[in-house]
């Protein structure tokens, strides 16, 4: 059980894989991998190692790194964030789209390296470095020459003096344990000992932390005999997949390893996909050390010595982690406890100003023009492009992530679509194959302007399509007198795998701007809620049933607009999304 003196595992909640996490001064930041999703490498601070706020990204314009076209689940892999001579500094692998294996011809993994003064920003543009190989980090030694290292196993390159070029040969210092994928390379110095840690056992079922050490850089190692220092071993506890980590030292000495992990949601199905937890490490009398006593992942440990934001009491942190007031039992919980549920927590983004919240993210970079704030009443406008959610190059999909197993999401939108392809509405979202849209469209009748306007929940399991309900709006609602001047409210209730989906008007007494419209709902307003319909059992929406392409990311929820190739620039506006755990 929770207490106020204890934290919930995972600390950073959804989609949030591979963390690297560095301390600087009294703060402490964190960069997990984002694939392709735009703007990319989110960075996280925290003072107490539990509550994370998100403060930026690493690349977050076009002329960075342009992601279009990038194939699901390749582009950012596991940045490694550091500091060094007063500045940020991180290496990444940049997975370019082909198959493993190809002509070595054709580089597909890159390595990138970028610096910055803060951690909020701005990031340099990345320079590459073409050495093959995925996971690279950054270490620099006392007499401050600097090393990459990189998979398989751990690699060493040394690196020139503004440690953006290799000038030498690499050399495997520590081929792993003999398991299977050892990636994920990292090195700390203490004592006099070099430290190498390393993720074996791919990263599903069966992941874990290693650890072997050396009195010199270059070896050779000795592995701990208590490895592995972190792995499930118990298929019933809520923390599976757990590997890939590094530790940090807090300024007291005291130490502590995050690394990412799954939730099961239902038999071996991760929908959130990896996220980000934290347990306390310990030094052993015979210079190794243990990761939360070798009890494997803690669902509830004890707080850190650390000063607690006032903000962070009693609440949800803005990026997704939990806060631990309102949990009852001792401090220190047991790497068995039960987790308690859900923390209640509600977000609702009405769109202000010029720029997005940080929770967001498009699906790769969008197109110039293709959104805006709108000015003159508040809203999101998203201008419909003719790619749909069935394409890597849809132009306009804006998600943010799931966070529980359990919650609500609502947008208000107002659009007015002349055709059947034209869409926009609500999405719960894997990949390109693998979806669930309730969106505001037209019925197919052969009329000019294609029929009705009706509300579609279409399913897509693994590219094969299934519109599994669609309502007329005017039959259903008589308020709606004119779509251009009103909305409609769109809502999922997703509990566990089950997803429901409903609508209703958002007509406020005729509000005829988005925010108006968006205050109006939320007062209840609108219509009595109508239902869709429901996907029972929603598993293709798990990274373990995608069977097209890769996928490491996990589920995310959002907002999207298609006009599917009729090429007209349809304006969908959202006047508010809401999202309540």
């Amino acid at each position: 059980m929770q207490s106020p003196e204890t934290y919930r595992n995972p600390v950073l909640r959804g989609f949030n894989p591979d963390p690297s996490i560095v301390r600087v001064g009294d703060w402490y930041y964190l960069a997990t991998s984002s694939f392709q999703y735009f703007p990319a490498i989110p960075i996280y601070r925290s003072a107490d190692l539990v509550e994370w706020e998100p403060i930026g990204h690493a690349i977050d314009r076009d002329e960075q790194l342009d992601l279009r076209g990038i194939e699901d689940s390749h582009g950012i892999w596991a940045p490694d964030l550091s500091f060094h001579d007063g500045r940020f500094h991180l290496f990444a692998t940049l997975r370019l789209n082909g198959a493993a294996g190809e002509a070595p011809s054709r580089l597909i993994r890159r390595q990138m390296v970028m610096t910055a003064e803060r951690a909020e920003g701005p990031w340099s543009d990345p320079v590459f470095i073409d050495i093959d190989g995925i996971d690279p980090s950054l270490f620099v030694d006392d007499d401050g020459s600097s090393w990459m290292l990189l998979e398989p196993g751990v690699r060493l390159f040394p690196l020139s003096a503004d440690r953006t070029r290799v000038t030498g040969a690499g050399r495997t210092i520590w081929a792993g344990t003999g398991a299977r994928c050892p990636e994920g390379p990292r090195m700390l110095k203490r004592n006099g000992w070099y430290y190498a840690m390393l993720a074996e056992g791919g990263t599903g079922y069966g992941h874990r932390i290693n650890v072997a050490r050396s009195r010199s850089l270059s070896g050779p190692y000795e592995e701990c005999p208590r490895n592995p220092l972190l792995m499930q071993t118990d298929p019933a506890a809520p923390l599976q997949r757990a590997g890939h980590g590094q530790l940090v030292g807090t300024a007291a000495d005291e130490w502590w390893c995050v690394y990412l992990c799954g939730r099961p949601n239902g038999g071996n199905f991760t929908t959130l996909g990896r996220e980000t937890a934290l347990d306390p490490v310990e030094w052993t009398e015979d210079g190794w050390f243990t990761i939360n006593g070798g009890h494997g992942p803690s669902a509830v440990q004890r707080r850190p010595a650390l000063p607690r934001p006032p903000a962070a009491a009693g609440g949800t942190g803005a990026a997704g982690g939990t806060g631990a007031a309102g949990g009852t039992g001792a401090a220190g919980g047991s790497p068995d406890a039960a987790p308690d549920a859900a923390p209640k927590a509600m977000a609702i983004d009405r769109f202000p100003g010029t720029e997005l919240n940080r929770t967001w993210m498009w699906a790769r970079n969008p197109r110039p023009h293709s959104w805006r704030m709108d000015a003159a009443g508040g809203g999101l406008i998203l201008l419909a492009g003719n790619e749909g959610l069935a394409s890597i190059h849809i132009d306009n999909l804006l998600l943010r992530r799931e966070t529980e197993f359990d919650y609500e999401a609502t947008c208000v939108l107002r659009f007015d679509p002349l055709d059947a392809r034209e869409e926009a509405g609500l999405v719960a979202y894997i990949g390109f194959a693998n979806w669930v849209s309730c969106c505001l469209s037209r019925r197919e009748d052969g009329s000019p302007l294609g029929g009705e306007h009706v509300i579609r929940l279409t399913e897509c399991r693994n590219g094969e399509r299934t519109v599994i309900a669609q309502l007329a709006v005017l039959a259903q609602a008589p308020v709606f007198h004119n779509l251009r001047d009103t909305g409609v409210e769109l809502k999922t209730t997703v509990r566990g795998q089950r997803r429901d989906f409903e609508w209703r008007s958002a007509h406020g007494g005729g509000a005829a701007d988005g925010a108006a419209a968006a205050t109006a709902a939320t007062n209840g307003a609108g219509s009595a809620w109508q239902p869709v319909g429901e996907v029972p059992d929603a598993r293709f929406l798990s990274g373990e049933e995608v069977k097209v392409g890769k996928s490491h990311t996990g589920t995310l929820v959002g907002l999207y607009a298609t006009n599917g190739g009729t090429g007209r620039r349809a304006q969908a506006l959202f006047g508010e999304f809401a999202y309540r755990t």
